[in-house]
């Protein structure tokens, strides 16, 4: 068992060390620097943020829907080069979401990145209330399991902020879990209707999900 262990952690160092090498010009990705390692442990080293996390940010900060949208398409364009280099990032949450003193993103934590076409051959990782049902029921999954995480966290941020009407945290993985989620999704307002239709669209079934950034894109949110 610990062999196993061990030889998944070092699979999972590779896979980071490499999605982050090859991600390393992205303006919202953290920079790769380097690696080294000694007799005892390996050193993934990177770039030094002056940054909080999004979770941290949006229970301290009031967020407009502009603010919100500016945010979101930054981090549409980071997932997107993850994808670029057929990677998966698996484990897209606030926490992972870095906003620097200019306020844009730098996504962090490649830890749980894998390549396509070996995806499905290693364990499943990442925090459950920001995956897919698929994943966390051992189906087939796919690149579009980043785009429903970054639903989540949206919906994480507009309900907090007041762009939908109020949903408790019970509410929303009782309705995820029955495939049900995109339809107790309500604007508070008309004038939020693009942004409930956004989230219809990349939180639903994985048949019907963006596979790409270039949709969610075209989106008039």
């Amino acid at each position: 068992r610990k062999h196993y262990d061990a030889e998944i952690a070092k699979k999972r160092a590779e896979y980071e060390a490499l999605s982050l090498s090859r991600v390393q010009n992205h303006d919202h990705c953290v920079r790769f620097i380097h690696t080294m390692q000694d007799q005892y442990y390996g050193y993934l080293v990177t770039e030094f943020l002056d940054a909080v996390t999004l979770d941290h940010y949006y229970e301290r900060v009031r967020l407009s829907e502009q603010q919100i949208k500016f945010i979101v398409g930054e981090l549409v364009l980071a997932v997107e080069a993850v994808h670029d280099i057929n990677f998966i990032h698996r484990d897209v949450k606030p926490d992972n979401i870095m906003l620097t003193r200019l306020g844009h993103v730098k996504l962090i934590d490649f830890g749980f990145a894998v390549p396509l076409g070996e995806h499905e051959s290693l364990v499943r990782s990442g925090t459950p209330f920001y995956a897919a049902c698929e994943y966390l029921e051992h189906k087939a999954y796919n690149q579009s399991l980043d785009w429903f995480a970054v639903g989540m966290c949206t919906l994480q941020v507009v309900n907090r902020m007041g762009v939908i009407k109020k949903l408790e945290p019970t509410e929303i993985t009782a309705a995820k879990s029955k495939g049900d989620l995109p339809n107790i999704i309500q604007a508070s307002e008309d004038k939020y209707e693009d942004c409930v239709d956004f989230l219809k669209l990349i939180l639903g079934d994985c048949a019907n999900r963006p596979c790409d950034g270039a949709s969610l894109k075209k989106h008039p949110w």
